[in-house]
């Protein structure tokens, strides 16, 4: 887990495009080694964060997930193995065309009251 205030080192977040609701500074979770054979599914790892909220009274904080991103090697009669990288944005509409991005749904809310 990383907490990025910037982009670069180690923060890989897209920021523009259909993007544009991840903002800095964000939270970068990343599940490396976890192998999936063809055909098969995986259930993700419950995550739990303790994060400390400051700021004026009545602010309001949302957590949401505004990206996720899935890198996997895929091996190609004729080409051999490549990574294929699928990179995904909350959306709305058919799965049939490049749907349109979607607000993301707020999973947590806190709200400063002292």
């Amino acid at each position: 887990m990383k907490y990025c205030t910037a982009t670069g080192t180690g923060c890989t977040a897209q920021l523009t495009g259909n993007f544009t609701a991840t903002t800095l500074p964000y939270v970068q979770l990343t599940l490396p080694g976890v192998n999936i054979t063809g055909g098969n599914s995986v259930t993700m790892p419950a995550v739990a964060l303790t994060l400390k909220a400051t700021g004026a009274v009545g602010t309001v904080s949302n957590s949401s997930i505004t990206e996720f991103v899935l890198s996997t090697n895929v091996t190609v009669p004729i080409v051999g193995t490549q990574t294929a990288v699928f990179d995904g944005y909350p959306t709305t509409g058919s799965a049939d065309v490049t749907p349109p991005k979607a607000p993301p749904a707020i999973l947590a809310s806190t709200t400063i009251t002292a």
